[in-house]
This record gives C-alpha cells, sequence and structure tokens, in this order.
C-alpha cells in the first residue's frame, strides 16, 4: 500500500491505497502490530495522512508518533484541546506558541481537565511575560534616564548623590535587557551626575581650607587685639603719677601696628569687626599716650601754683585778700588734668 501510494501514477488507485494505508495506521482495518504501525508511519510524510493518524489512531502512542510529523497549528492546538490521552495532550501544549491559542485553549479546557489547563497558563503567562518584558523594562530604564537627567539639569543638592546611588541601584535589575540607546543616555546622565559630584567635592574642600586659613588668620589678629586689650587694662589700673613713660607705649603700640599691617586679611566683614575691636583698643592706648606727654606741663603748673601759694603765704603779714584767693582758684581752674 504504501508503495502504491507513492509510485502508483492512477489517482483513483493511488487515493484508494492512501485511504487503505490510513485505515491500518489508524487500526480500522487489519491486525498490524504497533511497532509494524510506527515504522510504516516513520516512512509517511503526506500531511493529510499524519493529520489522520494523529486524530484517529486507536494507539495513543502511534498518535504520539504521528504529531511529531504535524506541522499545521491548529491541529495541535486541537490535539490539546480534544485528545484523550493526557500526556499527549501535554506534549502538543508544549508545541504551542501562540498567545491566542493558549487562551482559548484555558478557557476549552477550564472544565476538562485541570492540569492542561494549569500548564497551559502557565506557559501564557510566560509568553506574555516574555513579550511585555521589554516593554516594561524600556519603560522603567526610560524613567530611571529621566529622572537622572533632571537630577544632572538641577545641579548639586543634599540629595543629589543619595538619589544618584538609588536610581543606579534600580538599573542594575534590567541593565543587561535595557535598549542600547537607554543605556546609552543612562551612561551620559551617570558621568555628568559624577562630574558635579566632584566639582561639588572640590569647592567643598576649597572652602574648609580657606576657613581653617581663615581661622588661623583670625586667631593671630585677636592675639594682637588682645596684647594691646590687656595693656589698656593695666594702664587703667596704674597710679597716674607713675605713667611717665610714653616712648615705651608709642614703641608697643608702632610694633602692634605694624604687625597687623603684614597680617593677611580676612572676608569684608569679619574683617570690619575684628579691625573695629583694634582700632578701639589703640585709641585706648593712644589716649594714654597723649596724657603722658601733657603730664611734664600739668606738673609745671602744679609746682608754679604751688609757689606762687607758699609765696603769698609766707610773704605777707597783712591778711590774704579775696582778690589774691581768686586769682590762684583761677589758676587751679587753667590747670587740665589728663583724660584717663
Amino acid at each position: 500500500m504504501l508503495s502504491i501510494n507513492k509510485n502508483d501514477s492512477d489517482d483513483i488507485f493511488k487515493q484508494a491505497a492512501r485511504q487503505q494505508l490510513t485505515n491500518m495506521l489508524i487500526g480500522t482495518i487489519g491486525d498490524l502490530s504497533l511497532a509494524s504501525q510506527i515504522e510504516i508511519l516513520n516512512q509517511v510524510n503526506e500531511p493529510a495522512i499524519i493529520e489522520q493518524i494523529t486524530q484517529r489512531a486507536n494507539e495513543a502512542e502511534l498518535r504520539f508518533n504521528a504529531l511529531e510529523k504535524v506541522t499545521r497549528p491548529a491541529l495541535i492546538e486541537r490535539v490539546v484541546i480534544e485528545d484523550s490521552d493526557i500526556k499527549l495532550r501535554l506534549k502538543a501544549l508544549e508545541r504551542i506558541e501562540d498567545i491566542p491559542a493558549l487562551e482559548r485553549i484555558v478557557k476549552k479546557c477550564r472544565t476538562s481537565n485541570k492540569k492542561v489547563t494549569r500548564q497551559a497558563k502557565e506557559k501564557l503567562e510566560q509568553l506574555v511575560e516574555a513579550i511585555e518584558r521589554p516593554k516594561e523594562v524600556a519603560r522603567q530604564a526610560k524613567t530611571i534616564c529621566t529622572n537622572l537627567e533632571t537630577l544632572a539639569e538641577q545641579g548639586y543638592s543634599g540629595r543629589l548623590s543619595f538619589e544618584s546611588e538609588r536610581l543606579q541601584k534600580n538599573w542594575k535589575d534590567i541593565a543587561d535587557e535595557a535598549p542600547d540607546n537607554l543605556k546609552t543616555r543612562f551612561t551620559q546622565a551617570i558621568e555628568k551626575i559624577a562630574s558635579i559630584l566632584e566639582e561639588h567635592r572640590q569647592v567643598e574642600e576649597k572652602r574648609k581650607r580657606e576657613q581653617a586659613e581663615n581661622a588661623r588668620i583670625l586667631a593671630a589678629k585677636e592675639t594682637i587685639c588682645e596684647k594691646l586689650e590687656t595693656l589698656g587694662k593695666q594702664l587703667d589700673q596704674s597710679d597716674a603719677s607713675q605713667l611717665t613713660d610714653a616712648e615705651d607705649l608709642k614703641q608697643q603700640l608702632e610694633s602692634a601696628n605694624q604687625e597687623w599691617t603684614s597680617s593677611e586679611s580676612l572676608p569684608l566683614l569679619d574683617e570690619q569687626k575684628i579691625g573695629k575691636r583694634f582700632k578701639h583698643a589703640c585709641s585706648h592706648i593712644e589716649r594714654f599716650i597723649v596724657s603722658l606727654q601733657e603730664y611734664p606741663l600739668l606738673l609745671s603748673q602744679v609746682d608754679d601754683l604751688n609757689q606762687r601759694s607758699k609765696k603769698l603765704i609766707e610773704s605777707s603779714n597783712q591778711p590774704i585778700r579775696p582778690r589774691q584767693i581768686n586769682e590762684l582758684e583761677n589758676a587751679l581752674k587753667g590747670i587740665t588734668l589728663p583724660s584717663y
């Protein structure tokens, strides 16, 4: 029959032989063993015969072998839904890669076979995920890139490093699957953020160096002020009659001014504040210097007034007249006392 089916040129004989062969393989006629049926089936390549055996053969193993040769998706789907052998149905299900077909299988097998339904659902979910996953990855990648680019455009902030690290951690989950154009955007955004962070780090280091240097300069200026203020307090507490060395004070004040002039400047507001303190301390010392310079004249005036008073008392046998007392009082008022 197989030979006639392949070689006979008469279509009638050929059709009859084809039907005979199909019936023999199906098992409706003849008494071929299963092994013989399988051996013959392996030599058959006509889709019509193979499909008939797949659907109608009595032996599940024969249908199983025929299924291996089936190429029509609709028939494979029908086997999954209608065949009586669960192993064959599951084998056919392995070949279904079409989402609508799997959806029909799930719907039609829901009440007939839970195992087929469960595996069809699992495969359907896998296929849907396989299709949707690239879209979801692209969506997530685009969102991450957009957020990174926004951070970069906004420049440095206290949360830049934290947010950047968070987004980079999210990126690792999809890095291998992300589209190439988004990988490029991600790399460029990260490089820009890294540049911003590095620039901020350098600015902060410079600020800290300047802050430390300003603290050093301020400490030196405060030391100058403290020396002058200490000297001023000592002068305030000294006996005025003992403060006769104005030149020594001048030298100390000049030395302080030279040290101040040679010191480095602070930022404007800090310089103005400490400068005001320095000027106040200097003014205090300068007042003492002026007073000490006037002190010899004061002594001379007091001594002259003293001599006049003695002379008036010793040289007169007459009572001292009011006019003479007034003259001495006016002379006393004319003596200017030191301002300290």
